[in-house]
């Protein structure tokens, strides 16, 4: 069975858990750490063995509770993916890197996360 879905990997900013300072030509912006932000399934699109009879359902209240157990199992185990919120990080801090590059400062990201993970410097 094949899944189609839409992740998106991200960081949720207020004015609370935002900073950025700058001394001469450093410009430090914490950040709290990625999270999965968003997550769809694409059950119209999703592949299965039904026509073998593996995925037929007797009724909709059984193919919803399958449907429910699907998108449960696959968002716990994609908000625990530390590879995907590494490269959330890294694109965040190419992209702070492309705005304040070319106007001659020096971007220091740090991502914390109110003391549940240690805080990651880039």
């Amino acid at each position: 069975m094949s899944v189609p879905y839409t992740a998106k990997y991200g960081v949720d900013t207020d004015s609370t858990n935002f900073q950025l300072t700058v001394q001469d030509t450093i410009v430090t912006i914490q950040l709290p750490h990625p999270k999965l932000l968003s997550f769809e399934l694409k059950m119209n699109r999703m592949e299965t063995s039904s026509r073998k009879g593996w995925f037929t359902f007797s009724d909709d209240e059984t193919y919803t509770e399958v449907q429910k157990k699907l998108y449960d199992t696959e968002r716990s185990q994609l908000e625990e993916n530390v590879m995907y919120q590494k490269q959330s990080m890294d694109k965040i801090i190419a992209i702070l890197r492309s705005y304040y590059t070319p106007l001659g400062y020096e971007v220091k990201v740090k991502f914390s996360d109110d003391g549940i993970r240690a805080p990651v410097m880039e």
